[in-house]
């Protein structure tokens, strides 16, 4: 996320290329439990941002599972230089 945000311009392009741009850095990186749709891109007073919001859940042992989530926010204010 911080690599996306610290590009060039970043903050100049549209919402579907940022969110295609970090799926795929994901799947470079073998990252499968987050898809586009957990990527949100928008103006939040003012600012252009980037939420990654995923909840992962599996087996643990027995009748027991996890759970792990993940929330994190980034401002896209890559300018130019």
């Amino acid at each position: 996320m911080n690599e996306t945000a610290a590009e060039v311009n970043i903050g100049t392009r549209t919402p579907e290329y940022i969110k295609e741009m970090m799926d795929r850095r994901m799947y470079i990186s073998y990252i499968t439990s987050v898809t586009k749709k957990d990527i949100q891109v928008g103006r939040e007073n003012g600012i252009y941002k980037m939420r990654v919001h995923y909840e992962v859940r599996g087996p643990l042992f027995y009748n027991l599972e996890f759970i792990a989530t993940f929330d994190k926010a980034v401002n896209l204010t890559g300018g130019p230089g």
